[in-house]
This record gives C-alpha cells, sequence and structure tokens, in this order.
C-alpha cells in the first residue's frame, strides 16, 4: 500500500492523503517526458507522479516494482490476501501556492476532482477509475452453455485464444505498407500487442481462482477414518482426496461412533464436490510420511484402555514405558566432532531450526514426546480442580507448574530432540490407579482440604489423562498438543513455536505459543500461561541445561495471576536453576481500615492496591521449591521437593501398532542406529525423513493449499483440539 503526503513533515501528524494498493499494479515510465512515469493499479486507479530528473524516475519505477511484485506474489501463496480493498478516495485538497492542479484524464472519462500532491518536488494526480456499466461487463452465463461458470471461462478461453491466433496471423501476414494504412497498421500492432497480454494476464487470474478452489476444499475439510482395516496397507497418497470431507461446523461428525456406510456416503459426496482439477492435484500429492493414513483418527475409548489395564499390564496394546536416566556422555573424539562440526557452521545468532546439527547430540526422541515427558506428576494436575476456592486453585496450579520442569529435563547433558515432521503425531496416556491420593505433594494446600471436593480418584475408578501431539506446520514450525482428563472435565491445549538461536559458546530455545488450561467444572475457568526458554550453555566442551526468562500465570475469571523469574547463572557464585516468583489475588475491597490495620504484618499489600500477595515461592526447580503463603486465615511456609513426589511413567503403544506418522514408529531407524553408535546410518535415515518432507512441502507450495491436519483445528489465533 502507497500513502500519499503533501509535504514530508505531514508523515508524522497527518494522515496519508490518499493510498493505493501495490498488489497487481503495473509501474512504467512515461513517453511525455523524462520525469514522469505512472502506476496503473489492479482496481483501475491511475496515478501520475514526476521525479526531479531522469535518474530518480529509474530510482522510484526499480523500487516501486519490487513492493508490486513482492505483494503480488504474496497474494499468489495467500489467495485470501488476494481480495483487493475498494478504491480510495482522495480528500479535496486545494494547493496552497495556488498553482492548478495536474490533471490525467482517463479515455472514457473525465475526472472532475483532481488532486495534487508535492513532495520533494514530486507531483502525483489520481484519476477516478471509468464507470463501467453491467451491460458492458463481460459475459459469464451464457444461454445454452453448462451453468459452471468455471467451465464457461474455460470455453471462452478457448475461444479468446483462437480469436488471438487469428488476429495475430492476419496482422504477422499484412505485408502491404502504403502510406495510406501505414497508420492503421501502427493499431493494428498495438491491438496485437494489448491483446496478447491481456490474455495472458486473464490466464493468470484463472490460475489463481484454481488455486483458492484447492485452497478452500481443503481448510473447509474434515478427516475421515478408514473405511476397514486394509487401509492401514495401503499408500495413502490415493486415498488423499477420500480424506477430505467438507461439512459445516454445526454437524460435526463422531469418529467414535461413525459407520462404514455413512463415512462412504461422505466420501463419495466429497469426490462429486471437488472438481476434475482439484482431485488430479490431490491424487499426485507426495505425502510427507511414507504410508502415511491421512484419513485414519486413532482415539481410543476410556473404558477400552481401563479394561485393558485392570485385565493385563502387559497388555499387547500398551506396555508401560521407562524413561532411561543414565546419560551417554560423549567421548573426547566425539567432542572434538562437535567442536568441529559447529565452528564451520554457526555464526552468531544464526538460527538453530535451518541449520543441519550433527546426529550424536540428538536425543532418541521426539520434540512431540519431549513435551510429554513434563507430564511426571498427573496427580498434581488434576487436583488442582477439586478446590472450590479460587485462591487454593491458583496455587495448586503453580505448584503442579513448578514441579514439571525437572521431569523434563532429567539429563545433565544436553541434547536436541528430533525436529517434527509435518503431519507427525504422537500419542500416550497416564493411568491412576483408583484409591490414588491426588494431593499428595506436601502440606502446601493443608489449609484448604476443608474445602476440597476429593483427595481421592472418584468413584473407585481410575483417572485416565491423555496426551495428543501433531506438528500442524513445518515453517514455520509449530506443535499443537492437547492434555485432556474427561473424568475431571479437564483441558489443556498450546500451539508451540520452537525458535533457536546460536550466541557463541551457548544457544537458547525460546518457546513461542499459547498455553491455556481450561477447567470444566468451574465453569470454563482458564489459566493462561507460557513456557521459559531454554539455555544450552557450553556447547562447544560439555553443554548443559538451564531455564532463563520471566513468565506470567493469568487467570482472567477469577484475576488471579502470577509470576515466576526462571534465575540463570549468575556471573559470581555457583548457584544454578534458582527461581522466584509471587502470586497475587484479588483485593478485598469491603475491608475498613481497621481491618486493614490489624492484619498480619507478614502479609504485605501490593502497591497496585486492587491486587494482595497472597504468597511468595523461591528455591530451585530441580531441588526444593519454598513456599511462602499469605492465607486468607494465617501465614505458613512449606517446601516441596520434587525428587520426592510420586511418578507416573506415561503409557505408550507398542511400536508395531502405532501408525506409520507416529513418532516412535517413524523415529524408530534413527533411533536404533544411535542406539548402536552407528551415526553415520541414523544420518542416512534421518535425511530420508527429511527429504521426503522437502519433496511434499515444494509441491504443497506450488499448488498452494493447507495441510489436513488430523486432530487440531485452525481458530482464529491458535490451533484447538477437535474433540
Amino acid at each position: 500500500m502507497e500513502n500519499l503526503f503533501r509535504k514530508e513533515d505531514h508523515k508524522r501528524s497527518l494522515k496519508p492523503r490518499g493510498t493505493l494498493n501495490l498488489m497487481y499494479a503495473s509501474v512504467c515510465p512515461s513517453d511525455e517526458d523524462s520525469q514522469t512515469f505512472i502506476i496503473n493499479a489492479a482496481n483501475g486507479d491511475l496515478l501520475k507522479l514526476k521525479a526531479v530528473d531522469a535518474k530518480e524516475r529509474q530510482h522510484w519505477v526499480d523500487r516501486l516494482r519490487a513492493v508490486a511484485e513482492y505483494h503480488t506474489d504474496k497474494a499468489e501463496q495467500n489467495p485470501l490476501v488476494a481480495t483487493l480493498p475498494p478504491t480510495s478516495e482522495f480528500g479535496n485538497h486545494t494547493d496552497p501556492s495556488g498553482t492548478s492542479p495536474h490533471t490525467l484524464n482517463s479515455p472514457k472519462t473525465t475526472s472532475p476532482q483532481t488532486n495534487d500532491v508535492n513532495s520533494s518536488g514530486d507531483q502525483c494526480t489520481d484519476v477516478d477509475s471509468p464507470n463501467i456499466s453491467v451491460a458492458d461487463t463481460f459475459p459469464v452465463f451464457c444461454p445454452g452453455r453448462p451453468s459452471d461458470p468455471r467451465t464457461q471461462l474455460g470455453e471462452l478461453f478457448r475461444q479468446l485464444e483462437h480469436e488471438n491466433q487469428a488476429l495475430a496471423t492476419v496482422v504477422d501476414a499484412t505485408s502491404i505498407r502504403s502510406p495510406e494504412i501505414t497508420e492503421v497498421f501502427k493499431n493494428l500492432l498495438l491491438s496485437k500487442a494489448t491483446s496478447q497480454a491481456t490474455l495472458t494476464c486473464l490466464k493468470r487470474c484463472m490460475e489463481l481462482i484454481k488455486r483458492q478452489d484447492i485452497a478452500n476444499g481443503i481448510e473447509n475439510g474434515k478427516m475421515t477414518r478408514s473405511l476397514n482395516s486394509s487401509s492401514a496397507e495401503r499408500s495413502g497418497s490415493g486415498d488423499f482426496c477420500s480424506s477430505v470431507v467438507e461439512v459445516s461446523e454445526s454437524c460435526k461428525p463422531d469418529y467414535k461412533n461413525t459407520t462404514t456406510a455413512a463415512t462412504t456416503e461422505s466420501i463419495s459426496s466429497v469426490n462429486s464436490t471437488l472438481t476434475d482439477d482439484v482431485q488430479d492435484i490431490l491424487a499426485k500429492y507426495p505425502l510427507p510420511i511414507k504410508n502415511m493414513q491421512v484419513g485414519c483418527i486413532d482415539i481410543p475409548k476410556d473404558e477400552e484402555e481401563k479394561e485393558e489395564k485392570i485385565q493385563d499390564d502387559t497388555s499387547h496394546r500398551y506396555d508401560v514405558h521407562k524413561e532411561n536416566e543414565d546419560s551417554l556422555k560423549l567421548d573426547s573424539e566425539e567432542q572434538k566432532a562437535v567442536i568441529l562440526h559447529l565452528l564451520s557452521q554457526l555464526k552468531i545468532g544464526m538460527d538453530l531450526t535451518r541449520v543441519a546439527l550433527p546426529v550424536f547430540i540428538l536425543e532418541k526422541y521426539s520434540l512431540l514426546e519431549m513435551f510429554a515427558n513434563y507430564m511426571a506428576h498427573p496427580n498434581l494436575f488434576c487436583s488442582i480442580t477439586d478446590y472450590e476456592d479460587p485462591e487454593a486453585r491458583m496455587l495448586a496450579f503453580v505448584q503442579w507448574y513448578l514441579t514439571t520442569f525437572h521431569a523434563g529435563k532429567k539429563d545433565k547433558i544436553a541434547k536436541k530432540p528430533y525436529n517434527p515432521i509435518i503431519g507427525e503425531t504422537f500419542h500416550c496416556s497416564w493411568l491412576i490407579p483408583a484409591g490414588d491420593n491426588l494431593n499428595s505433594g506436601g502440606s502446601l494446600l493443608e489449609p484448604y482440604k476443608d474445602k476440597c471436593k476429593t483427595s481421592h480418584s472418584n468413584n473407585n475408578s481410575p483417572i485416565i489423562i491423555r496426551y495428543y501431539a501433531e506438528q500442524v506446520s513445518h515453517q514455520p514450525p509449530v506443535t499443537a498438543l492437547h492434555f485432556s482428563c474427561p473424568s475431571k472435565k479437564m483441558g489443556l491445549t498450546a500451539s508451540i513455536c520452537a525458535k533457536s538461536k546460536f550466541q557463541g559458546m551457548s544457544a537458547y530455545t525460546a518457546i513461542l505459543g499459547k498455553l491455556t488450561l481450561k477447567l470444566g467444572e468451574h465453569n470454563d475457568e482458564e489459566y493462561h500461561f507460557s513456557l521459559p526458554t531454554i539455555y544450552a550453555r557450553s556447547i562447544l566442551t560439555v553443554p548443559w541445561v538451564e531455564f532463563g526468562d520471566k513468565v506470567s500465570i493469568t487467570c482472567p475469571q477469577t484475576n488471579y495471576s502470577a509470576t515466576v523469574t526462571f534465575l540463570t547463572k549468575p556471573h559470581y557464585g555457583d548457584k544454578l536453576h534458582r527461581i522466584s516468583g509471587e502470586i497475587y489475588g484479588v483485593s478485598n475491597c469491603s475491608q475498613t481500615g481497621s481491618d486493614r490495620s490489624s492484619k498480619r504484618s507478614g502479609s504485605p499489600v501490593n502497591p497496585l492496591g486492587n491486587v494482595n500477595l497472597i504468597a511468595r515461592v523461591s528455591g530451585g526447580w530441580n531441588k526444593t521449591i519454598d513456599f511462602e503463603v499469605f492465607s486468607k486465615v494465617n501465614s505458613y511456609k512449606c517446601s516441596v521437593d520434587v525428587n520426592k513426589l510420586p511418578v507416573f511413567q506415561k503409557r505408550i503403544r507398542p511400536i508395531e501398532c502405532q501408525q506409520p506418522e507416529e513418532s516412535r514408529r517413524l523415529w524408530q531407524n534413527v533411533t536404533n542406529a544411535l542406539e548402536l553408535g552407528k551415526f553415520d546410518l541414523a544420518l542416512e535415515k534421518k535425511r530420508e525423513l527429511e527429504e521426503q518432507q522437502r519433496i511434499s512441502e515444494k509441491y504443497r507450495a506450488l499448488y498452494k493449499f493447507s495441510f489436513p491436519v488430523k486432530y487440531f483445528t485452525w481458530d482464529e489465533s491458535a490451533w484447538v483440539f477437535r474433540w
């Protein structure tokens, strides 16, 4: 968008006199003189500008053409951006110098009002676009023709190409050069060039319409189940069309109770809705993961999992995954290889997400599984919703939040998890046995026990927490994840984008995104929070990990909030992994002056006046976390030793029961090679996966359609779980 000002100083204080959209605009020098050039906008506006000299005119023409081409390319990549705004109207201003404005008349109509904009010797004049009646528009629907506008457009294009070819043949065959037809011949050449350029432009617009149809057909689609068990053996690329089902949001299908007949009917309706070109493009789409099951959605029922767990702990579908706490240290030769490799390709500030790091510094699991490792204490997670007092719920949330980091970062040596492939998924669950004490995190919430609904699992039935994660974008790399506990009506959803940067002797990873915990038992009470930055120190010798940054926790419904600061290693001293934080609650505005004066001296009031401090947090996130609570009744101190808390192992299906796009099955060849120390083989298998993704993304970028995400859907600003 080009903004027009009268003078240079007006940029700071005044609004622009007018705007002109440069998307699909053409910029060309004028043949009037060596200073003037014209901008022809896609909406019909013409703008004549005059530079100081020929050199400056060429400078402006080059710059404006570059900007116009940039926005045109962006519009082609995103069809929704290509919608042009209405014609901008310039204000009726007069030139204070008293000079008459320059006028640029349209070939059909004359603009009754003109404007003159002078800025550093430049002149700008806007001309209204000609009024075109309905009768002059290009006919789309023709009698006796098919009713589909796109079919008619294709036929009209063929007619135009035939007529254009006939015109070019006649003009080229004209060999008479008599003076009587010289002027006519010039007009014929102009008509030939104009018709060819117009036809080329129309073809480009038609191509954009086809790409937009593809994008709309997939963005409005829903994933369907496989029709039968044999679909698991198919390649997946041929079933891509069948996996896109256009269903309105008001009638989402129940995938747990979907019948084969209903699924077949919905698939057949899709195939009849999509055009032949779209179906052909989707059928040839190379999936980013080999044998990926695009249309197969696997959401086991909680009842099935409970029965399997009760019947047999070593069920063929689920096994208990025990984490390996022994960190493999790099020997001297590997350390030298790490140093030489990093020094050869890394520079200060380089984005590590685009750097091919050596395989022997990789963790043996994907980033999707790494986030699941933080849920080591699901009993504390489930206990958040049990308290009726919002103050207790905020304390319980902060306790659970701070106890997750030691479980996620057990290894002393910093390693990098696998970068997920787009479409990659990971599933696991945690089972809290019946009768287990959910509030076994110490005495932090002891004073609130009288307002706690229950401290044990309900109905003598085990509580299940399920975890779904999916890589929904490749560039930028975005991971969507969801923790759910149906029996407690709890759900935690997040859209996370990891950005890594190199900083000499260290590297950091900023976890960007939105994380929200929703409590259904308390009128959908929400807790919004963020994650700290991960720092990898001494990466050229023996790397180690620490957290840093200041994070915030807020609950809009109750107005409770908290801030936690993860302190990095100080320049002096050896205290590592320290934290400090404060929890605030709403102040009681009905308190009298005597009530506030009689309040315990150890309960400070926040200077903001509308909130008061209810707790302080200190200690270390990997050892002991100290709480100093200023409750409504009394004040007390307590400590939580994170290493003594009960750990619940996540439950994962065996690899042979997983689908090809699930993390452990997808990366199993790389993981096996790393465990055997065959780094060359691991690198080869890793490159095969990345090359498959690269080919798929190149094809998808060519035809501009969205990737069919399975378990999440885009909701204006974030990815949300479908069920």
